[in-house]
């Protein structure tokens, strides 16, 4: 993984537009329509910016820059990202909770207590939703198990904006770490989504954490490429404000961008039920970024035995993934499954009891 250092910021002696001239280390990340190693950002009063006190950062509503100072950093910031990357600016948290007084229920952990003797078992919600996704599977597996099992959704997924936008991914692997260490013996770890990343980057850090691993719909690489590129300009827009301002004011928590799992293949009563996010804030979507990243490499080094179910239909998760993970997982016990008529998530789909 690339580390950015500062950009330069200069000011032209007009006082109103800012020149920034590009790290050396973006030019990795140079596409056509990418933005040029110098660009000139027409900020109207942007001395503001750089004689902000500390404020806290934790709340959305917290800030001491003027409205419309905000919008002309807004719209610098989405410049500089592509205009068209569906970003929406929000002055307030906005509601984006699907289906809220059910994701307030299956936000709280899920437990079957059940024979600890050789294993537990450990489900991992994805990014925006809850737990409600492995729910189902659960309570069938337990069934036929009697292991100990517990559902739990990724860490800030609380029901609100907050939450979700101020939890990083080390935070969420520090939480799923944690919960497989309170297991008497190692778990098989079931993992939706993100949760995939962050637990096959425990188990290169931490070998023998789990005793198999079972993901689904791992984002490993997006099908969007574009969005990959938005999110490596995001960080570098995060870099640059926080120069700017000596880390006081960042617009990038102000922002949002829509999540777009697609229209069901084979719509079924589960996904229609399943609560979570409709959009998601920046500074999530750069953590699922960096967690990215914190990946790239580490298949070499996974040695526990490996599941991996994706929907022939995944419209988040590109297609070739379980190529990838079929030529780079160490691991002697892999099986990879493609479902037909499955988008993100075959536990979701119609034909969910195939994977079961």
């Amino acid at each position: 993984m690339t580390e950015f250092q500062n950009p330069v910021e200069r000011k032209s002696p007009d006082n109103n537009n800012i020149h920034i001239e590009m790290h050396p280390a973006l030019d990795a990340f140079q596409t056509e329509d990418s933005f040029s190693k110098q660009s000139s950002l027409f900020i109207d009063g942007h001395n503001e910016l750089l004689s902000l006190p500390a404020v806290a950062r934790t709340d959305i509503d917290e800030s001491t820059v003027s409205e419309e100072l905000k919008a002309d950093v807004e719209a610098a910031a989405e410049k500089l990202i592509g205009e068209d990357a569906g970003i929406s600016w929000h002055t307030r948290a906005p509601e984006t909770i699907r289906r809220t007084e059910l994701f307030s229920r299956f936000k709280e952990p899920f437990i079957l207590p059940g024979r600890q003797d050789e294993t537990s078992l450990l489900y991992l919600g994805g990014l925006t939703s809850s737990g409600y996704p492995w729910r189902d599977y659960a309570c069938k597996i337990f069934e036929r198990s009697g292991y100990h099992t517990e559902v739990h959704p990724l860490a800030g997924h609380d029901g609100t904006w907050q939450g979700l936008r101020d939890t990083n991914e080390e935070q969420w692997i520090k939480a799923i770490k944690e919960r497989a260490e309170a297991c008497p013996t190692p778990p098989v770890v079931f993992c939706f989504s993100t949760s995939l990343l962050a637990a096959c980057i425990i188990e290169k850090r931490h070998p023998g954490t789990f005793r198999a691993i079972v993901g689904v719909g791992g984002p490993f690489q997006l099908k969007n490429q574009k969005l990959e590129t938005y999110l490596d300009r995001g960080q570098i827009v995060d870099r640059i404000f926080h120069t700017m301002t000596f880390g006081t004011f960042s617009p990038i928590r102000f922002g949002s961008v829509p999540v777009n799992l697609g229209e069901p293949v084979e719509p079924s009563p589960v996904i229609r039920r399943s609560p979570g996010y409709s959009r998601l804030p920046l500074p999530t979507a750069l953590s699922l970024r960096r967690l990215q990243k914190k990946a790239d490499g580490i298949l070499a080094e996974i040695k526990a035995p490996f599941f991996y179910a994706q929907g022939a239909q995944d419209p988040v998760v590109a297609d070739t993934v379980p190529a990838i993970l079929k030529e780079t997982l160490a691991s002697d016990r892999i099986t990879i499954k493609s479902y037909p008529n499955s988008g993100h998530g075959p536990m979701l789909s119609k034909n969910r009891y195939a994977m079961l």
